[in-house]
Protein backbone atom coordinates (compact mmCIF):
# COMPACT_ATOMS: atom_id res chain seq x y z
CA UNK A 1 0.00 0.00 0.00
CA UNK A 2 1.42 3.36 -0.97
CA UNK A 3 1.51 6.20 1.53
CA UNK A 4 0.40 9.21 -0.52
CA UNK A 5 1.86 11.80 1.85
CA UNK A 6 5.34 10.34 1.95
CA UNK A 7 5.46 8.63 -1.43
CA UNK A 8 6.62 5.41 0.27
CA UNK A 9 5.18 1.94 0.06
CA UNK A 10 4.01 0.59 3.42
CA UNK A 11 5.24 -2.96 3.82
CA UNK A 12 5.57 -5.76 6.36
CA UNK A 13 8.73 -7.85 6.20
CA UNK A 14 7.92 -11.40 7.27
CA UNK A 15 10.38 -13.43 5.20
CA UNK A 16 14.16 -13.69 5.40
CA UNK A 17 16.08 -11.32 3.12
CA UNK A 18 19.24 -12.51 1.39
CA UNK A 19 21.19 -10.22 -0.95
CA UNK A 20 18.16 -7.96 -1.40
CA UNK A 21 17.74 -4.22 -1.82
CA UNK A 22 14.72 -2.62 -0.19
CA UNK A 23 13.90 0.89 -1.44
CA UNK A 24 11.29 3.60 -0.88
CA UNK A 25 9.46 1.76 1.89
CA UNK A 26 7.71 2.72 5.12
CA UNK A 27 8.24 -0.34 7.29
CA UNK A 28 5.95 -0.69 10.30
CA UNK A 29 6.52 -4.35 11.14
CA UNK A 30 9.34 -6.87 10.87
CA UNK A 31 8.69 -10.35 12.12
CA UNK A 32 11.18 -12.92 13.41
CA UNK A 33 13.57 -13.06 10.44
CA UNK A 34 17.19 -12.94 9.34
CA UNK A 35 18.40 -10.18 7.02
CA UNK A 36 21.61 -11.15 5.23
CA UNK A 37 23.84 -9.13 2.88
CA UNK A 38 21.10 -6.63 2.08
CA UNK A 39 20.71 -2.86 1.73
CA UNK A 40 17.90 -0.59 2.87
CA UNK A 41 17.75 2.64 0.87
CA UNK A 42 15.29 5.53 1.22
CA UNK A 43 13.32 3.70 3.92
CA UNK A 44 11.55 4.59 7.15
CA UNK A 45 11.27 2.27 10.15
CA UNK A 46 8.66 3.31 12.74
CA UNK A 47 7.90 1.85 16.15
CA UNK A 48 9.70 -1.43 15.50
CA UNK A 49 11.28 -3.72 18.08
CA UNK A 50 14.17 -5.46 16.33
CA UNK A 51 14.90 -7.88 19.19
CA UNK A 52 13.90 -10.93 17.11
CA UNK A 53 15.60 -9.72 13.92
CA UNK A 54 19.10 -10.88 13.02
CA UNK A 55 21.17 -8.49 10.90
CA UNK A 56 24.08 -10.03 9.04
CA UNK A 57 25.88 -7.74 6.62
CA UNK A 58 23.23 -5.02 6.26
CA UNK A 59 23.84 -1.45 5.01
CA UNK A 60 21.55 1.55 5.49
CA UNK A 61 21.50 4.57 3.16
CA UNK A 62 19.12 7.51 3.57
CA UNK A 63 17.08 5.79 6.27
CA UNK A 64 15.05 6.98 9.25
CA UNK A 65 14.61 4.94 12.43
CA UNK A 66 11.90 6.46 14.64
CA UNK A 67 10.97 5.08 18.07
CA UNK A 68 12.72 1.79 17.34
CA UNK A 69 14.48 -0.67 19.63
CA UNK A 70 17.83 -1.70 18.14
CA UNK A 71 19.43 -2.73 21.42
CA UNK A 72 22.34 -5.16 21.16
CA UNK A 73 22.22 -5.23 17.36
CA UNK A 74 25.51 -5.76 15.51
CA UNK A 75 26.37 -3.43 12.62
CA UNK A 76 30.07 -4.22 12.39
CA UNK A 77 31.97 -3.40 9.19
CA UNK A 78 28.90 -1.81 7.61
CA UNK A 79 27.98 1.44 5.82
CA UNK A 80 25.52 3.68 7.63
CA UNK A 81 25.02 6.82 5.56
CA UNK A 82 22.48 9.64 5.81
CA UNK A 83 20.64 7.88 8.63
CA UNK A 84 18.53 9.53 11.33
CA UNK A 85 17.92 7.72 14.62
CA UNK A 86 15.04 9.45 16.44
CA UNK A 87 14.16 8.43 20.01
CA UNK A 88 15.67 4.99 19.52
CA UNK A 89 17.06 2.44 21.95
CA UNK A 90 20.56 1.47 20.85
CA UNK A 91 21.92 0.17 24.14
CA UNK A 92 24.73 -2.31 23.61
CA UNK A 93 24.74 -1.79 19.84
CA UNK A 94 28.02 -2.50 18.05
CA UNK A 95 29.39 -0.36 15.20
CA UNK A 96 32.91 -1.85 15.22
CA UNK A 97 34.91 -1.00 12.05
CA UNK A 98 31.84 0.61 10.47
CA UNK A 99 31.60 3.79 8.41
CA UNK A 100 29.03 6.29 9.65
CA UNK A 101 28.55 9.36 7.46
CA UNK A 102 25.93 12.12 7.87
CA UNK A 103 24.21 10.40 10.78
CA UNK A 104 22.01 11.99 13.46
CA UNK A 105 21.36 10.43 16.85
CA UNK A 106 18.51 12.42 18.38
CA UNK A 107 17.07 11.54 21.79
CA UNK A 108 18.65 8.09 21.77
CA UNK A 109 19.98 5.69 24.37
CA UNK A 110 23.43 4.51 23.23
CA UNK A 111 24.69 3.25 26.58
CA UNK A 112 27.22 0.39 26.37
CA UNK A 113 27.65 0.88 22.60
CA UNK A 114 30.90 0.10 20.82
CA UNK A 115 32.37 2.28 18.07
CA UNK A 116 35.87 0.77 18.08
CA UNK A 117 37.87 1.32 14.87
CA UNK A 118 34.94 3.07 13.23
CA UNK A 119 34.90 6.12 10.96
CA UNK A 120 32.46 8.89 11.90
CA UNK A 121 32.00 11.95 9.73
CA UNK A 122 29.33 14.66 9.97
CA UNK A 123 27.67 13.18 13.04
CA UNK A 124 25.20 14.87 15.41
CA UNK A 125 24.65 13.50 18.90
CA UNK A 126 21.71 15.44 20.40
CA UNK A 127 20.12 14.64 23.78
CA UNK A 128 21.92 11.31 23.88
CA UNK A 129 23.00 8.99 26.69
CA UNK A 130 26.15 7.16 25.65
CA UNK A 131 27.42 6.06 29.05
CA UNK A 132 29.98 3.28 29.47
CA UNK A 133 30.59 3.14 25.73
CA UNK A 134 33.78 2.55 23.78
CA UNK A 135 35.56 4.74 21.24
CA UNK A 136 38.89 3.13 20.46
CA UNK A 137 41.03 3.92 17.42
CA UNK A 138 38.22 5.91 15.80
CA UNK A 139 38.50 8.44 12.99
CA UNK A 140 36.30 11.45 13.80
CA UNK A 141 35.48 14.44 11.63
CA UNK A 142 32.88 17.17 12.11
CA UNK A 143 31.27 15.79 15.27
CA UNK A 144 28.60 17.90 17.02
CA UNK A 145 27.67 17.18 20.64
CA UNK A 146 24.59 18.68 22.28
CA UNK A 147 23.61 17.46 25.74
CA UNK A 148 25.46 14.16 25.57
CA UNK A 149 26.25 12.04 28.63
CA UNK A 150 29.54 10.14 28.21
CA UNK A 151 29.81 9.07 31.87
CA UNK A 152 32.28 6.18 32.38
CA UNK A 153 32.94 5.80 28.65
CA UNK A 154 36.38 4.99 27.26
CA UNK A 155 38.02 7.07 24.53
CA UNK A 156 41.47 5.93 23.46
CA UNK A 157 43.68 6.53 20.42
CA UNK A 158 40.95 8.75 18.99
CA UNK A 159 41.67 12.39 18.18
CA UNK A 160 39.12 14.75 19.75
CA UNK A 161 40.75 17.83 18.26
CA UNK A 162 38.25 20.70 17.85
CA UNK A 163 35.33 18.65 19.19
CA UNK A 164 33.31 20.73 21.65
CA UNK A 165 32.40 18.85 24.86
CA UNK A 166 31.22 21.92 26.79
CA UNK A 167 27.57 20.86 26.54
CA UNK A 168 28.32 17.26 27.47
CA UNK A 169 28.98 15.25 30.62
CA UNK A 170 32.43 13.64 30.81
CA UNK A 171 32.32 12.43 34.41
CA UNK A 172 34.72 9.51 34.95
CA UNK A 173 35.45 9.14 31.25
CA UNK A 174 38.73 7.38 30.62
CA UNK A 175 40.90 9.21 28.05
CA UNK A 176 44.47 8.83 26.90
CA UNK A 177 46.72 11.83 26.39
CA UNK A 178 46.77 11.48 22.62
CA UNK A 179 42.99 11.66 22.40
CA UNK A 180 42.40 14.81 24.47
CA UNK A 181 44.82 17.02 22.58
CA UNK A 182 42.84 19.94 21.17
CA UNK A 183 39.46 18.92 22.61
CA UNK A 184 37.25 21.79 23.73
CA UNK A 185 36.12 21.79 27.38
CA UNK A 186 35.15 24.37 29.98
CA UNK A 187 36.92 25.17 33.24
CA UNK A 188 34.56 22.97 35.27
CA UNK A 189 35.37 19.93 33.12
CA UNK A 190 39.11 20.36 33.54
CA UNK A 191 38.98 18.48 36.83
CA UNK A 192 38.17 15.27 34.94
CA UNK A 193 41.43 15.57 32.99
CA UNK A 194 43.64 16.55 35.92
CA UNK A 195 45.02 13.07 36.61
CA UNK A 196 45.69 12.44 32.95
CA UNK A 197 47.52 15.75 32.58
CA UNK A 198 49.37 15.17 35.85
CA UNK A 199 48.37 18.55 37.20
CA UNK A 200 47.00 19.61 40.57
CA UNK A 201 44.01 21.93 40.71
CA UNK A 202 43.84 24.48 43.48
CA UNK A 203 40.65 26.20 44.57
Amino acid sequence: MKNKDLNYYEIIIDNDLDEDIVRNSLIREIKNIKIHDSTFENCIFKNINFSDVLFDGVDFVNVIFENCDLSNKVFNERLIKKVNFKNCKLSGTSFVESSLYDVNFDGCNLNFSNFASSKLKNILFNDVNIMESTFYDCKLKNITLENVDFTKSEIFNTSLNDIDFTHSIITNVRFDLKSVKGMIIDSFQLVYLANLLEVKLKD
